[in-house]
């Protein structure tokens, strides 16, 4: 891990199902997520639903929004979209404390390889920068394009500020390995250590 990346999660309510607060979800509320990944950490972290099987984001976008499910869990701007499309924000992954999301190089990539992720580094800083001071229809469009986002999120991705890269946490990554080792589904218990799997020196000027 040489960075977290910046995004966020946000857990949403069907207008229909009178969820305002995490205190309002029972066990049997539907939330829809992805499983096995940061998406299920973060239900399992928030509240006690029952979790239902939707992989698309889009999915989840459209039926918490309809009320065809309860709740649901998706990152920024799909979390921004469905609000608009009336579902009611509930929390934020950064709201409960969780940054799970990061950004990743193999050990043999930052051994040979060190000054092409120091250049990646400043471009995402020099790129931090241009946004800060340029008008968003001047870039809107290859984000859409290059992020693969749907034209829906246009006035979203617009309005999100971007900030420098921060480190990770060690706390945070001993409470998602407890999560998996809980979880019982690997026959071999995790036991990574944080300062193996974390090298910040990319984030230093």
């Amino acid at each position: 891990m040489t960075s977290l990346v910046q995004t966020d999660f946000v857990l949403l309510a069907s207008a229909a199902s009178g969820i305002r607060q995490i205190g309002d979800i029972g066990s049997e509320n539907q939330n829809g997520i992805s499983l096995n990944g940061l998406v299920e950490y973060i239900a399992d972290e928030a509240c006690g639903a029952e979790k239902l099987l939707l992989p698309s984001v889009m999915s989840r976008v459209e039926q918490v929004s309809a009320g065809a499910i309860d709740i649901t869990i998706v990152p920024e701007p799909y979390g921004s979209l469905a609000a608009a499309k009336g579902a009611v924000p509930i929390t934020t992954g950064a709201d409960l404390g969780i940054y799970g999301a990061v950004m990743l190089f193999t050990d043999d990539a930052i051994t040979k390889n060190p000054d092409a992720i120091s250049a990646f580094y400043k471009g995402y800083a020099d790129a931090v920068a241009y946004l800060a001071e340029t008008d968003a229809g001047d870039y809107i469009d290859a984000i859409l394009t290059m992020g693969e986002f749907s034209a829906e999120t246009a006035p979203v991705l617009a309005a999100t500020v971007f900030t420098p890269l921060e480190a990770p946490e060690e706390a945070q990554f001993n409470a998602i390995e407890d999560w998996l080792n809980a979880r019982g589904d690997s026959d071999t218990p995790f036991a990574f250590s944080f300062a193996d799997h974390v090298d910040l020196r990319f984030l230093r000027p």
